[in-house]
């Protein structure tokens, strides 16, 4: 298996330029689930080109970090003028406020968002916003998502960044 992720156009087009054609499929992180798709190609062992430079940052760490648990990847050298892009070495971890790791701790237990919402003595409102605001950070459409990431992020050797 030969696995190139590309977190910049440029290093995307370097790596086109010296991958031999139809050698490797080329897929483009967009979203949590495209990245569901990206991994499980990885694992059935298909050689892929993945052009990562779209995506938002909680999604590319989390993609990176499933794949190294399935076996090797090889990440574009990156820019210096990003320094908080993720690295084989160190995932970032997107920042999610100490309130909302609380608040997706009570959801990836199983409790409703009113629920929760009741345990923090917080308004609906206030944990909708919460919600939102970690959604973002992981890079999820989705409730769901944002705490499958959390539960990822849980269960690996990342910790969550105040």
């Amino acid at each position: 298996m030969s696995l190139v992720v590309c977190t910049t156009t440029h290093a995307l087009a370097e790596a086109e330029a010296t991958v031999a054609p139809g050698s490797m499929t080329r897929a483009s992180l967009v979203d949590a689930t495209t990245a569901s798709s990206i991994v499980l190609a990885a694992a059935r062992g298909s050689d892929l080109l993945v052009d990562a430079s779209q995506a938002p940052e909680g999604v590319r760490a989390q993609l990176l970090e499933d794949l190294r648990r399935i076996g090797e990847v090889r990440v574009d050298p990156l820019p210096r003028e990003h320094p908080t892009a993720p690295s084989p070495e160190s995932p970032q971890v997107p920042p999610i406020s100490q309130e909302a790791r609380e608040l997706l701790e009570l959801l990836a237990d199983g409790l409703t968002l009113g629920t929760a919402a009741e345990r923090l003595n917080l308004s609906r409102r206030t944990a909708d916003r919460r919600l939102a605001s970690a959604r973002r950070a992981l890079g999820a459409r989705t409730t769901a998502q944002a705490i499958a990431a959390w539960r990822a992020q849980r269960a690996g050797t990342t910790t969550p960044v105040s």
